[in-house]
Order: structure tokens, then C-alpha cells, then sequence
């Protein structure tokens, strides 16, 4: 969703100097929106589950694990080094702070493109 609302117009914006509008949802993306699932395609983008930090986090305790963790691994600054595909190393550690302070925070890990889930089992 966020690659067609606001991650492609804004590479578009940043390539050719000119705004485009934000593309509506396409019709295949109903089932994502509603049920975050997603569905493999002939164009690309894969088929997998899109959940929130406390979705992963309740799978991962009724799969029997115990003390899990829930951190977001890029950070809400990953979007913005994305689009503008910079290379400053200023840029890069202020979006590395950014994933580091915000891992953990609910609501915040959230907005991290990809979730890890960890935890122990209850073996010997």
C-alpha cells in the first residue's frame, strides 16, 4: 500500500520534478487491506501475511514460544533513505538512530517495512 500511495509518487515527484496523483487502491489489494493478506503475482510483489507488531507477537505466543520479542528492523526512517536513495552516511546513521529508538515502541515498530519476531522454545 504504501509503495503505491506514497513511495511511487514520490520517486515519480523526485525524478521528473512534477506531482502525480496517488494511485487508488487496485481492486487486488481489497483481500490486503481487509484480511493482510497478500497474493503472488506474474508483476512482482509477493504473496505473504502484512501484519501489525501485536499480530506477530500473538502468533508467536500461540505457537508456543515464551519471552517473544517484536522489534521493527529498518525503522520509520527506511521509506525516506528508499525513495531517495541517498548514500550520505549522515542520513543513513540518522535513520539507523531512528530504527534503534523506535525497535520496540509500540505503534512506532509498526511503521519498520519488516517485523522480526524471536523467542525461546520450551525445550531441555
Amino acid at each position: 500500500m504504501a509503495w503505491v500511495t506514497v513511495i511511487g509518487p514520490s520517486i515519480e515527484l523526485a525524478a521528473s520534478g512534477r506531482a502525480t496523483s496517488r494511485s487508488p487502491y487496485p481492486e487486488k489489494w481489497r483481500r490486503l487491506i481487509e484480511e493482510g493478506a497478500g497474493d503472488l503475482s506474474r508483476n512482482g510483489f509477493p504473496g505473504g501475511h502484512f501484519h501489525l507488531a501485536d499480530e506477530l507477537e500473538e502468533e508467536a505466543l500461540a505457537s508456543g514460544l515464551r519471552d517473544v520479542r517484536v522489534i521493527g528492523i529498518e525503522g520509520p526512517g527506511a521509506q525516506a533513505i528508499e525513495i531517495s536513495r541517498s548514500h550520505d552516511p549522515l542520513l543513513i546513521a540518522a535513520a539507523r538512530t531512528l530504527a534503534e529508538a523506535f525497535e520496540s515502541q509500540p505503534g512506532l515498530r509498526d511503521l519498520s517495512p519488516h517485523l522480526l519476531a524471536m523467542g525461546r522454545t520450551s525445550g531441555p
